[in-house]
């Protein structure tokens, strides 16, 4: 829960909402409380800065889906309105009838995992096989991050 944006502010309360216990020792140049208005240690602060913040993360998702062929060389999203230093949280998969390879991992991103799956469609020709590969990954955005490309 956010502090109060206006009235009385103890340091108590900072600390409590940077994650301290209540009536527990804290100082304004703490890590914790500081780190609530993104202040640099020893730097002059008061305490009317303090209104209104909170410790609470505040996530906002977008998404951007790209429906490709079967079997793809390459493949790019674009980033809807990202900034720098937002995350990127991207699962890019492909679905083919030959046994490929999990899509590659983009430009500067990190894996955070890959499946595989198999099985197979029965029609009137027989058994069709397929092969499901995903792989999920992660980039904090720079300056200049427009698309994402991943190929097969």
């Amino acid at each position: 829960m956010a502090l109060p944006a206006s009235g009385t502010l103890s340091l108590n309360e900072i600390h409590i909402e940077a994650g301290g216990t209540t009536a527990t020792e804290a100082g304004i140049n703490d890590a914790d409380i500081r780190g609530l208005i993104s202040k640099s240690s020893g730097v002059e602060m008061s305490f009317n800065e303090w209104y209104g913040a909170s410790s609470v993360l505040t996530l906002a998702a977008q998404s951007n889906t790209i429906v490709s062929n079967l079997s793809f060389a390459s493949i790019t999203a674009t980033t809807p309105s990202f900034a720098a230093g937002d995350i990127a949280i991207v699962t890019i998969w492909s679905l083919d009838t030959a046994n490929v390879p999990a899509p590659s991992l983009p430009t500067g991103f990190t894996s955070i995992s890959t499946a595989t799956a198999t099985g197979f469609v029965s029609n009137k020709g027989g058994n069709t096989y397929y092969y499901h590969r995903m792989r999920t990954c992660y980039k904090v955005l720079e300056a200049g991050d427009t698309s994402i490309t991943s190929t097969a």
